[in-house]
């Protein structure tokens, strides 16, 4: 079951610095305050089906130990440059981003990620450096 009145997420959400997963998924979530010293541990961040997400923060790079992105149905247009940061990820789910057509040249900098979901987005073009994801499976 999803919350779906969560409208907003408070910035107090920074202090839970122990936080290892984040699940917003379903819900009407605009935007997300992650600043880039907050969430030391985070792991896990789940956010699809959050149907009113249309920008990922720059933030997002900051997020040293995340390990999964997930932002499946979601009207995302733009990843920012700064999701290349994320040095340890594994999972980045964009299955049906429909909005989404251009994925950073930055992403080849993810070189720990095993898996990639882009079915059903509407990617028309890959990044040139897209061949340095030796570890997709």
């Amino acid at each position: 079951m999803y919350c779906a009145y969560l409208f907003q997420i408070p910035e107090s959400i920074n202090w839970l610095i122990s936080l290892k997963e984040l699940c917003i998924k379903g819900t009407p979530v605009k935007e997300l305050p992650l600043s880039t010293s907050s969430l030391p541990c985070l792991a896990n961040f789940l956010a699809g089906g959050c149907r009113f997400l249309k920008q990922v923060p720059s933030s997002v790079g900051g997020l040293n130990f995340l390990l999964e992105l997930e932002l499946d149905y979601t009207p995302i247009e733009t990843l920012p440059e700064e999701i290349g940061d994320l040095r340890v990820i594994r999972k980045l789910w964009l299955r049906n981003c429909q909005s989404l057509k251009v994925l950073p040249e930055s992403i080849g900098n993810m070189g720990t990620l095993l898996s990639l979901y882009l079915g059903g987005s509407n990617i028309e073009k890959l990044p040139e450096n897209f061949g340095k994801l030796e570890n997709l499976g």
